[in-house]
């Protein structure tokens, strides 16, 4: 049976943010406990950020002034005391309550009118009070993990994580908020799948990417969401993990590794980082991974040691793979010409079509003959 949930009308100033919003919680350290989400000095936290952050809420809050508040997708929230806390709809929350405030203000390119305000007066809402926690986690996890409004990379490992580690603790004791009782279990990694709906392998690389940033920030390394994607594209890549010293079940470096990493990749004692993108660009981890597979001590020193972009070094090297298959295929060659039996061969002649492939053969002989002897 599909589950129906109660929908409520609930007025904007009884709506509360979520201080724990991960758009802007990037940390255990950071979330607010429970019994304080409506403190004042919370709230206006939860608004300072929303605001702050990249989320386009003043460009929907526009929209909104313009024509009016359209409740096409639903706000679902849950009771905290007299008021409700916003589970999923944070976002246009934050748009409405900016709104009113600027209009309240008196601010004169924000001043709605009767219509306008008539279409928020009162919000649709779909209650989850006393909801199980797993269907909250369910509704999260296809909004946000890969779905309708996906979180970033670093938000999503972060919530993703948070609920590892409640698992964790539930099992085996502990603090949920004391990362460095983190062991990678696969049987806690599948719990959280299945609690969000999404495929185990994007959770394993989530929270084991986030808890190397915690590894990071712990030795007084700042790691923004962009130096985020590299720790990402570290966990995806074996040869890379191996090189940092990367262990499997801690999911952290060893010492040596992470001051490695952090020369490389964040940059140290004021000097920038030598590699400076995930994937693409000059000097990209991808490309290192590549030198890491292909290439040989020298390759590599020439990116740690003397700071040469990994595009470059990779270039080198499959310009000298390319030398070699050249060579291969002339080795190909020969052994074939040396198979043929020509005399026997002339004795019948030659067909038109063998005369035609010759010519074409020789075409690219002559092109081969140029370029090496120009």
């Amino acid at each position: 049976m599909i589950k129906k949930f109660k929908e409520v009308e609930i007025s904007v100033e009884d709506l509360l943010l979520d201080p724990n919003n991960p758009r802007f919680s990037k940390n255990v350290v950071d979330i607010t406990d429970e019994e304080h989400l409506e403190d004042e000095d919370n709230q206006k936290k939860a608004f300072d950020n929303m605001i702050a952050g990249n989320f386009e809420i003043k460009e929907l809050a526009d929209s909104i002034k313009e024509k009016g508040f359209l409740s096409v997708d639903k706000i679902f929230i849950r009771k905290i005391n007299k008021k409700y806390l916003v589970i999923e709809g944070n976002r246009r929350i934050t748009a409405l309550k900016f709104l009113l405030e600027k209009h309240k203000s008196g601010m004169k390119n924000y001043q709605l009118s009767e219509n306008v305000i008539a279409s928020f007066k009162k919000i649709n809402c779909v209650d989850l009070t006393g909801e199980d926690e797993n269907m909250i986690n369910l509704i999260l996890g296809l909004r946000h993990h890969g779905s309708i409004k996906e979180w970033g990379l670093l938000p999503s490992s972060f919530h993703l994580f948070q609920r590892y580690m409640i698992e964790l603790v539930r099992r085996d004791g502990g603090n949920e908020k004391d990362h460095n009782q983190f062991i990678y279990d696969s049987k806690i990694n599948n719990i959280v799948a299945d609690l969000f709906s999404i495929k185990e392998s994007v959770v394993r690389n989530k929270i084991k990417s986030y808890r190397l940033l915690l590894q990071l920030q712990d030795n007084g390394y700042n790691v923004g969401d962009r130096k985020f994607s590299m720790i990402d594209e570290t966990i995806k890549k074996s040869k890379i993990r191996e090189f940092f010293g990367y262990n499997e079940e801690s999911s952290i470096f060893t010492e040596e590794g992470c001051e490695l990493f952090a020369k490389l990749c964040i940059g140290v004692d004021g000097n920038p980082p030598i590699i400076t993108a995930p994937a693409s660009g000059s000097s990209s981890l991808r490309d290192f991974g590549y030198v890491l597979e292909n290439g040989n001590d020298y390759h590599i020193n020439s990116i740690i040691e003397e700071g040469k972009e990994s595009s470059l070094i990779f270039s080198e090297i499959k310009d000298h793979e390319n030398k070699r298959g050249v060579l291969k295929t002339f080795e190909k060659i020969y052994d074939e010409l040396g198979k043929i039996d020509f005399k026997s061969v002339e004795i019948d002649g030659y067909s038109e079509e063998a005369i035609e492939h010759f010519k074409m053969i020789d075409k690219i002989f002559e092109t081969v003959r140029r370029a090496i002897f120009k």
